[in-house]
Order: C-alpha cells, then sequence, then structure tokens
C-alpha cells in the first residue's frame, strides 16, 4: 500500500484531479485514507521493532512506537542533545520526527556534507516540500543546481551593484512604518522587519517599478506563512512520511490560498515580462533593467511542457521560500540581541564612525553611502551575526537523505541504508569544538567573539553549520548575510530602537522568533 501510494502520488497528473478530490473529501475517501494509515503504522512499526539495537552505533532507547522520541526531544531539546552527545557519543541513531534516524556531530559531520550522496533538499522535501505544496512542478522541472548557478552567477555578482538599492528601499520602508511620527511602539520586530526585507528583496528579484506592485507584494509577504498554516493544521501526520507527501501534493492542487498567491504573482509579471521581450525583439536603443527577473528572461529556458510564464512564476515562487521568510526570521533575532545588549549598539555606532573616516566621508552622512565594500569592514557588526547564528535555538536538524544505491559505512561503524535520513545535531557542534580551549564560554552570547578571528559569518566549518558546509552550503549566504547587515547598518545608523520590557529567546526549536515590545525612533 505504502510503494503503490507512493508511485501514485509520483505519476498522477491533472486530468485526475477532480475525481481525487472527490474521493479525498468523501467518506469513501476518508475510509481509504484511515486504512492506509493503518498500514503504514503497521509498516514502520515492524521496520521499529525488527532493526538490530545499534546498527553499527548506539541507539537511544524508546517505548512508544510511531511516536518515538519525538515529544521528548521536542519538551526540551537542548537538554536532549547534551543527554544523548554525552551518553551516546557523536554519531547515535533515534527514531525522531515518525522515522529512525542517525543523528551525526562532531567532525563526522564531515561525512555527510561533503559526500555527494547525501541530499538535502531530498530530505527538508520529506517535511516541507515546496513544489508540492505551491504545485510548482518537478525537481528536474528547475534543479537546485539550476538555482546555484543563479545566484552564483547573476545575483551575488551584483551584490555592490545592488547594495544602494537596497538601502533605498530600506529607507523607504522604515518610513512608511512612522508615516508623520517620530517614534512607532511595535508588539514584536517580526512584521517590521518583514516588510523591510520583502520590499528590498523584491527590488532585486523582480525590479524596482515592479516591487511597487501591492498584490506582488502581498504574495512575497504572505505566501510562506499562508502554506505553513496549510501544513500546520494536521502535525499528527509527521509519523507517516508517505501519506504526508500525498497530504503536500493535495494541498498544492486544492488550496484556494496557494492558488491565488500563484495568480497574483502571474498577473504582476506577465505585463512587465511581456513588455521586455517586445522592447528587446524591436526597440535597439531600450535600456535592459538589472534584476534577477531579467537575468532569468535572458538565460533560463522553461522545459517543453510548461510556457514561460508559469516558469517564472515557479522560480520566484521558490526564491521566495528559500529566502525571504529565514531572512526575515535571522534579522529579527538579530535585532533582538541587540535590544537585548544595548552595548553592542554603541560599538557598531562607534565602528561606522571609525570606517566611514578612514574612508574620507563626512562623519555625519547617511546610510546612503554605504557600498558592498564598506559593509565587509564592519567586522563586529559581523561578528555579531555570526555570534547570533552560532547561539540560535538550532538543534538536530538539517536532514540529508542518503540516496546511494548500497549501504554506507561512516568511519565510526554506522550503517547508512540508502533512502535513510541522517540529521545533524547542529547545537552540538556549535557549543563545542575538538580543541578545550575554544569552548571556555559558548554557552553565552559575546557579540564580538569573532572578531579579528578569520571567522566571517559567511565563513562554513565544523564549528558553524549555519550555512551547512561543503560544496552544498547555502550558495545565496552572501546575498543573505549583505542583507541582513545592510538592514542592521542602515538602523543603527539613523534610528535608535529600544526595548519596552523584557526580551524572551525561545528555547523550543519550533520558535525560532524572540519577542518583546520596542520602539523605534528616527534620530
Amino acid at each position: 500500500m505504502i510503494e503503490y501510494l507512493k508511485e501514485f502520488v509520483d505519476r498522477i497528473d491533472s486530468k485526475t484531479l477532480e475525481n481525487v478530490k472527490s474521493l479525498a473529501f468523501s467518506k469513501e475517501g476518508a475510509i481509504g485514507i484511515s486504512t492506509a494509515i493503518i498500514l503504514s503504522s503497521a509498516y514502520n512499526y515492524h521496520k521499529w521493532s525488527s532493526r538490530t539495537i545499534s546498527n553499527g552505533c548506539p541507539r537511544v532507547p524508546h517505548t512508544l512506537p510511531f511516536v518515538g522520541l519525538t515529544r521528548v526531544y521536542r519538551k526540551d531539546s537542548k537538554a536532549f542533545c547534551e543527554e544523548w552527545h554525552a551518553k551516546l557519543g557523536p554519531v547515535f541513531r533515534a527514531h525522531l520526527f515518525g522515522k529512525e534516524v542517525t543523528v551525526v556531530s562532531g567532525h563526522y559531520v564531515r561525512e555527510v556534507f561533503l559526500n555527494k550522496h547525501f541530499d538535502f533538499v531530498k530530505g527538508v522535501a520529506k517535511v516541507f516540500d515546496t513544489r508540492l505544496l505551491t504545485d510548482s512542478g518537478s525537481r528536474e522541472d528547475f534543479t537546485p543546481e539550476d538555482l546555484r548557478e543563479i545566484i552564483t552567477k547573476y545575483l551575488t555578482p551584483k551584490l555592490n551593484f545592488y547594495t544602494k538599492r537596497v538601502i533605498k528601499r530600506l529607507k523607504q520602508g522604515v518610513e512608511s512604518s512612522l508615516g508623520d511620527k517620530d517614534s512607532i511602539e511595535l508588539d514584536n520586530l517580526y512584521p517590521f522587519v518583514q516588510h523591510l526585507v520583502v520590499n528590498a528583496s523584491a527590488s532585486i528579484f523582480v525590479g524596482e517599478e515592479l516591487s511597487q506592485n501591492k498584490l506582488l507584494i502581498d504574495s512575497f509577504k504572505n505566501m510562506v506563512r499562508d502554506v505553513g498554516k496549510e501544513i500546520k493544521q494536521n502535525p499528527w501526520f509527521e509519523p507517516f512520511p508517505t501519506i504526508n507527501k500525498f497530504r503536500m501534493w493535495l494541498i498544492g492542487k486544492t488550496s484556494p490560498v496557494i492558488k491565488n498567491h500563484k495568480e497574483q504573482l502571474l498577473n504582476a509579471i506577465k505585463p512587465e515580462v511581456e513588455y521586455r521581450l517586445s522592447q528587446a525583439r524591436s526597440n535597439p536603443d531600450w535600456k535592459k533593467p538589472t534584476d534577477m527577473l531579467q537575468d532569468l528572461l535572458e538565460n533560463s529556458k522553461p522545459p517543453a511542457h510548461l510556457d514561460l510564464m508559469d516558469h517564472l512564476v515557479h522560480i520566484i515562487t521558490f526564491l521566495i521560500f528559500v529566502a525571504l521568510h529565514t531572512t526575515s526570521e535571522n534579522t529579527t533575532v538579530l535585532l533582538y540581541r541587540m535590544l537585548e545588549n544595548p552595548a553592542i549598539v554603541d560599538e557598531l555606532v562607534i565602528e561606522q564612525q571609525e570606517v566611514l573616516e578612514q574612508e574620507g566621508l563626512d562623519a555625519n552622512c547617511g546610510s546612503e553611502v554605504f557600498t558592498r565594500d564598506i559593509l565587509k569592514k564592519f567586522v563586529k557588526l559581523d561578528s555579531v551575526c555570526r555570534e547570533t547564528f552560532r547561539m540560535k535555538n538550532q538543534y538536530i536538524s538539517l536532514p540529508h537523505e542518503y540516496d546511494g544505491k548500497v549501504p554506507l559505512t561512516l568511519s565510526n561503524g554506522a550503517v547508512i541504508n540508502p533512502g535513510e535520513d541522517v540529521l545533524i545535531d547542529v547545537w552540538t557542534n556549535h557549543q563545542y569544538t575538538e580543541d578545550a580551549n575554544d569552548v571556555e564560554d559558548a554557552d553565552q552570547f559575546k557579540a564580538f567573539r569573532f572578531v579579528d578571528q578569520d571567522k566571517q559569518s559567511t565563513k562554513v566549518g565544523e564549528d558553524y553549520l549555519f550555512f551547512g558546509m561543503g560544496r552544498r552550503a547555502c550558495p545565496g549566504r552572501w546575498f543573505a548575510i549583505q542583507e541582513v547587515q545592510t538592514i542592521l547598518a542602515m538602523l543603527v545608523r539613523e534610528y535608535k530602537f529600544m526595548p519596552k520590557g523584557p526580551i524572551v529567546f525561545p528555547t523550543e526549536e519550533r520558535s525560532p522568533i524572540p519577542t518583546g515590545k520596542c520602539i523605534i525612533q528616527r534620530k
């Protein structure tokens, strides 16, 4: 039943959509899905009960089949990591998130990140498949390698050019939030930061003019949240990956919310694309815009079964998911660290003054003079970023599916079978290293820990896995870090932001955004 359902999800075409939809929401369909879940449960239980104790490495004991250790882990993720790393070492087996997985930390993470047969995209898709949830084609239509090429060839090399545009849009975003007031009080920073990130990013992705389109901005801002709501409504599907995959496919095909966002994107970009194509054909004096949409028009050809507009909407949808929410979240965490430690802001202001004076600029100038080269010289700001991300409540994550054809044995003897997942104990690697001198105060937030240490916030390694590691490390990290640092540098330069009440940093992995009221005021 499980293999049949998996094959069904992979092969089904749009012609059967209405029949599937009717069946899924009928009484018979409910019975059928329930039966499939029961059979899936029996199958998973058989796999769980028949496994060897060690499989080449120690195993965390548990008594609840199907649920396994997920509830225990989520109740106190930090304690879970610390307890079992101390008891079992850097590599162990555990029943987490509905399946048996291998948890890896220490220098063994290199054997995962540097092996081409471990696939992060496949691992994540088992839980949250952007393509299925948004009905955005298959992996073959737009591969991770295609995305990497677009970022490395057409985005990163233009970051210096985009800096002034981003600063302009950021200042417009803050001013639109302030209106005619000198200051505003915010219950939480995330919506404010998201507003800045979305408007700045949209100007890069689709151009300055198109980024003014309110419906397009609505989808840039809310698509991830709305899709997240759809998938989180029934978290009890987690122990049944195949059923969950079918559910994600069904959401993508039938959700009116997702359909509305894709239509908004299509209606926004279609006139602009048609205009650009027309000008390129007929007007030799036309000055083409500089943005990713233009790069896609010139360099990304749609597959044979997709027209150009659908292809562009799929890619833009993917960019929204991989870039905007994470940047908004991480910038919010950084700002709360500064609110918690006001002395950091004072140091960053002094650093800005020193750098600007070295560049021969007026010490009273605004953030509009910042360039990529100037931003790179804000080494204290960069250290704050790396230290914030090191201390972020990220524990056992970064799932990688092993897609090799034969079992793989890690150097410690752990055996990984084809199709199995390896998860990385990020928290342990961010807290401990092989050098005892490095861990004396690793549990404390020290904003300027990495100044003059040759450990920039984009530099990955065993002790810093925020962007992954190896050849598959996040290709967009230079864009993400520059956008984060541009926001912070602009706010430090132009505005005061002060806490109003306590700042609370979450310890649960599922709640990454801190809470606390603050005031933002023009200087």
